[in-house]
């Protein structure tokens, strides 16, 4: 879970650069429970959920140009959220959400590598 939380960080960071950098403020944001714990309860998805759609309410360069309700993606992938007790389940669910975007421009990057013992 943390690297697939890391990749919606990194998809946020992608996101905010296509605003202007000069005029933007970065605060700090708080790193999501899942970021924290080897595994995530379904409450920590929960609250994974709403910070990355809190985020991007706060920084979405274009979220006063489009009519999208992150509000409503809250309602509407909570349960998805709850049921993702995977990796990849979670990160079919961060697709999902940054596809409600409809924006090409706003992807997920990164690197997923396995560990080995």
């Amino acid at each position: 879970m943390r690297r697939l939380t890391a990749l919606a960080f990194a998809l946020l960071i992608a996101i905010g650069s296509a605003a202007d950098a000069r005029t933007r403020h970065h605060a700090a944001t708080p790193a999501p429970a899942a970021a924290t714990q080897p595994q995530a309860t379904a409450e920590q998805r929960i609250e994974d959920l709403n910070w990355l759609v809190d985020t991007l309410k706060a920084k979405y360069a274009y979220r006063d140009k489009k009519n999208i309700d992150l509000d409503q993606i809250k309602t509407l992938y909570r349960d998805a959220a709850e049921k993702a007790t995977t990796p990849a389940a979670w990160l079919a669910l961060v697709e999902r959400v940054v596809a409600e975007l409809y924006d090409h421009h706003a992807t997920l990057a990164g690197t997923m590598t396995t560990r080995r013992n």
